[in-house]
């Protein structure tokens, strides 16, 4: 009789510790519609706080502890970094500023086994565009937007919820430094 040896089972410390493994970032819950000209010194340094030193508390925070074993950081960005939205701004300019981090992040501690990744977003139907949709979208901008996707659609959250897991998983293990635009053709 051949006797196997015990199946080994994780330890809890262990299956515990690699939770801090894979950042995700995803900011902006509620950002107002505002021509540029229109903004106020407050709205913007509010923006910039909470969404850009906000990535920047984060990685402060967790760059320790992926230097140890590797690990991940992905970001929800916005295709306004590719293909500018009209009164988007306060949108766009944090999430430049956590992209340029995001790059950073890929080319200095790629050597420490950290890969980060950036996801553009289109219009997702879901969140803040259900919010958007009726006050600052109407049914002529939503039709125009979605007509300007190559497949005449919009995402879903499950649509990012997919992208984030594959980038954050093993199985993106090669991709760093990278957007995916994730917009359904809206920037081509």
């Amino acid at each position: 009789m051949i006797r196997r040896p015990p199946r080994s089972t994780p330890k809890p410390s262990s299956a515990a510790s690699d939770v801090y493994k894979r950042q995700v970032n995803a900011t902006g819950a509620d950002i107002k519609m505002r021509w540029i000209n229109s903004l106020t010194y407050d709205e913007w340094k509010d923006v910039m706080h909470n969404d850009a030193d906000g990535f920047f508390n984060l990685v402060q925070n967790s760059l320790p502890l992926l230097k140890k074993k590797g690990g991940s950081y992905t970001t929800i960005s916005s295709i306004g970094l590719s293909r500018w939205p009209t009164k988007d701004i306060l949108s766009v300019a944090p999430k430049a500023v956590i992209d340029a981090l995001i790059t950073g992040l890929a080319r200095e501690e790629g050597r420490n086994g950290i890969r980060a990744n950036s996801i553009q977003l289109g219009i997702i139907e879901a969140g803040l565009f259900l919010r958007l949709r009726g006050n600052d979208y109407d049914e002529r901008y939503i039709e125009a937007a979605k007509n300007n996707t190559a497949l005449k659609r919009f995402g879903s959250a499950e649509d990012v919820s997919d992208a984030v897991i594959f980038l954050s998983s093993n199985r993106g293990n090669y991709i760093t430094g990278q957007t995916l635009f994730l917009d359904g053709g809206f920037r081509i």
